[in-house]
């Protein structure tokens, strides 16, 4: 065999959008609007133990007020939408005791869990604070993967799943030079291309920029040749491939998965079905 495979997203697409916004705030209201009315997916990052009361009354104008559970549940219950950990009080999980920081990431899962009905798997770091011990810990507690806040500035698959970094936050002031490079740009880097941009919504309130966002998608959704994903899915899609094997001479493919997988060989695209095989050339 004298060529190389590599990954490509589901459908044969070369190119995924992936959206990360922490804390579950006010603001998020107006954020999922202005997704919903293009199909862009995100996730969304909850403290489960900080929910605001259910009955106010609240300061009016208070900006990154955290949403009610009830709020909650109605704004982020959607097929477009990912609900992550965020620690259940925001706990900075290098500054805790071990127990601490394993009990904070429990109680978050267990909650969201018991309120959307469905498996919780991701993390962010609050204030993006990470360590080997602390990955440990979220091995232990079922999470698999968890995303930092430094910005690549690159379009890159994370190598490790527990240590995400972004492309770059939505106040880069690179964003739009950065989206007009990843659109034309091909694989480069031995797989496909992950534009992954993270923030938080009150800072489009406190500093009057929603036009930010609305030009950020109105040059990249809509896209045939964009995979718009939630982080669980961009993790999901690369256990998948890493789940492929092949036979000793690399002519054919094994899928265990239930899903499709997409490979790109000898600049061919191949669909590899779910419990299936292909013979590559």
């Amino acid at each position: 065999m004298s060529y190389q495979i590599h990954m490509l997203f589901p459908g044969g697409r070369t190119h995924a959008l992936a959206l990360s916004y922490d804390d579950g705030v006010e603001e998020d209201l107006r954020l999922i609007e202005m997704f919903k009315d293009c199909g862009v997916k995100c996730t969304f990052n909850i403290c489960s133990g900080l929910f605001s009361p259910e009955d106010g009354p609240f300061p009016s104008g208070k900006i990154g007020r955290q949403l009610s559970r009830s709020r909650s549940l109605a704004a982020y219950d959607s097929p477009l939408f990912e609900v992550a950990c965020h620690t259940a009080h925001h706990t900075v999980l290098t500054n805790v005791p071990g127990s601490v920081a394993a009990s904070e990431i429990l109680e978050d899962r267990l909650a969201l869990e018991a309120m959307f009905g469905r498996p919780v798997r991701g993390l962010a770091y609050p204030c993006s604070r990470l360590s080997g011990d602390v990955m440990t810990l979220l091995r232990l507690q079922g999470i698999c993967y968890a995303r930092g806040g430094d910005s690549t500035h690159d379009f890159r698959l994370p190598e490790n799943d527990l240590s995400w970094m972004c492309t770059c936050r939505h106040r880069d002031p690179e964003l739009m030079e950065l989206a007009d490079r990843f659109l034309a740009s091909t694989i480069v880097y031995d797989g496909p291309l992950l534009f992954f941009m993270m923030g938080h919504s009150y800072e489009f309130a406190r500093q009057d920029n929603w036009s930010v966002m609305e030009r950020f998608l109105e040059k990249m959704g809509g896209r045939p040749e964009i995979w718009y994903a939630t982080c669980q899915e961009i993790h999901d899609a690369k256990e998948a491939y890493r789940r492929l094997y092949y036979t000793a001479d690399g002519k054919t493919v094994f899928n265990p998965s239930r899903a499709d997988v997409w490979i790109l060989a000898d600049g061919r695209p191949y669909a590899v079905p779910g419990g299936g095989s292909v013979r590559l050339p």
